[in-house]
């Protein structure tokens, strides 16, 4: 354990040096009595960035970063509809708890998102940013299955645009949040207006908050009636009983077998506007007082069964470098109660 300035311990985990900048790990490696494990790590990532192939982005790509980095600052600074949901503060019904009101994105982000964030880190030559924050593809081959082919085609592929992004680094849905609210902030900036509070996972009781009808409930299936599917539908993942089965469906990529959904595919199954709160991929979480620890993640994924589904099941700890079942969705605090009206949002 290295210790601090102050004298007290600091523990400072393998997991946490592997995701650690290198400019971080040489500032800690005084502090170590197993320095060399720092130097190897220093000299693997150095070795890992020169060998890496970096993408070359045509002039078209680069466009495209700058059209959606403004197309988000422009929604996000106003509250707009399209990409964010409100949600007031208030208080659980059965616990002793409280949130502040806070803003969610509607979906979890996407591949298309998620590359835009990397190739901006690229355009700013932020290489070993990148190399932390790419996801782990190769996490794909570590799962029962035939998903091989999704560890070349699932992120860079068109047709996975607006599907989840998963096998993201903890770390790496960090970076993304700090780097959304550095382009909205920079646009409000330019516009004159309020900068938003920070971009940020969200906390399990904000996760909670939503999917419990705003504190309403935190038992059971958050939908009316307590029923899911288990018939041929697009949204079979959303609701697939693990002791049963699912035939061939109609978009047969969306099963159980293949991998996630879409995000534009459970608009009847959302909660509060947001979609995928439940199933799909389950979600990392911010650490809090009850989850102290990084790496927790809720709500269930494509490969649960319908008891991941249930408000109370806890968050379940998964790698660090990223797993297939889990993606993210971002919020952020909001000083008022009351959110921008729908009818006074700007197109």
């Amino acid at each position: 354990d290295p210790v601090s300035e102050n004298g007290s311990k600091e523990v400072l985990k393998v997991a946490d040096l592997e995701l650690m900048p290198i400019k971080d790990l040489k500032n800690v490696q005084p502090k170590l009595e197993k320095a060399e494990l720092v130097q190897r790590l220093v000299t693997k990532r150095v070795k890992k960035k020169n060998e890496y192939r970096f993408p070359v982005l045509t002039e078209e790509e680069i466009k495209r970063v700058e059209k959606i980095k403004k197309y988000q600052a422009k929604k996000i600074l106003k509250g707009h509809t399209d990409i964010l949901s409100f949600h007031p503060s208030g208080k659980f019904k059965d616990m002793d708890k409280s949130v502040q009101a806070f803003y969610m994105s509607i979906d979890e982000v996407t591949n298309e998102l998620y590359r835009t964030f990397l190739f901006d880190l690229l355009i700013q030559n932020r290489k070993e940013d990148f190399i932390l924050a790419k996801p782990n593809q190769q996490a794909w081959g570590e799962i029962e299955g035939s998903f091989k082919p999704m560890i070349e085609h699932y992120f860079s592929h068109p047709a996975y645009n607006y599907y989840p992004v998963v096998n993201v680094p903890y770390r790496g849905a960090q970076m993304f949040c700090a780097w959304l609210t550095e382009v909205v902030n920079e646009e409000a900036q330019r516009k004159n207006k309020t900068p938003i509070n920070p971009i940020r996972l969200p906390i399990y009781e904000e996760w909670l908050y939503v999917v419990g009808d705003h504190g309403e409930r935190t038992e059971g299936l958050p939908w009316s009636g307590q029923n899911y599917k288990t018939s041929n539908s697009p949204n079979a993942v959303l609701f697939y009983n693990k002791e049963g089965s699912i035939e061939a469906i109609e978009h047969d990529l969306y099963n159980r077998g293949i991998g996630p959904a879409p995000e534009f595919y459970c608009s009847w199954a959302s909660i509060h506007s947001c979609n995928h709160l439940i199933g799909n991929v389950a979600e990392w979480i911010h650490p809090n007082q009850n989850f102290s620890e990084k790496g927790y993640a809720t709500g269930g994924g494509w490969m649960d069964g319908v008891e991941f589904y249930q408000m109370e099941h806890p968050p379940l700890k998964y790698p660090l470098s990223g797993h297939p079942n889990v993606g993210f969705r971002f919020v952020f605090t909001h000083l008022h109660d009351r959110g921008l009206e729908p009818d006074k949002q700007e197109d």
